[in-house]
């Protein structure tokens, strides 16, 4: 069994979606609690946020979109902020919310969003189908 090294890509990985899960668990908490607050704009609004942390890391700075979202959803998984059903569907809705966004927009795509090159690492690739799998998208699905 091959070993992998620390600060491998699928170390990075697990960093990011920990770092996420920490800056939602500190952003959820800022929230004011009232009932007509909607989980899902909560969790587009911070995506911007969150994809600014992923993008620091420097494996992960060519990546796709869809790649850069599934950590991001993996992380407020994580979080455990709300009961699993309820975030993955929260997600599910922010998830075409932000496909709608990304339509709309006009604007060039930033370096953190370009496809990953061919030899992307194969860990990395099974790590988020399994997180896109979970969410019940093929993978790649977001461009």
């Amino acid at each position: 069994m091959k070993q992998r090294s620390a600060g491998g890509p699928d170390d990075q990985l697990a960093l990011s979606a920990a770092e996420i899960a920490l800056m939602w668990i500190l952003h959820h908490a800022t929230l004011p609690l009232t009932p007509q607050r909607s989980l899902v704009r909560d969790i587009v609004e911070f995506f911007p946020v969150a994809l600014k942390a992923i993008s620091r890391t420097e494996s992960l700075r060519g990546a796709r979109q869809s790649d850069l979202r599934l950590i991001y959803f993996k992380g407020l998984i994580v979080a455990q902020t709300h009961a699993k059903q309820e975030m993955i569907d929260a997600i599910r809705r922010a998830d075409r919310e932000l496909d709608e966004a990304m339509t709309i927009s006009a604007a060039p795509p930033d370096a953190a969003v370009r496809r990953l090159d061919a030899q992307s690492h194969p860990a990395d690739q099974d790590t988020l189908a399994q997180i896109a799998d979970a969410l019940g998208r093929p993978p790649g699905s977001v461009q």
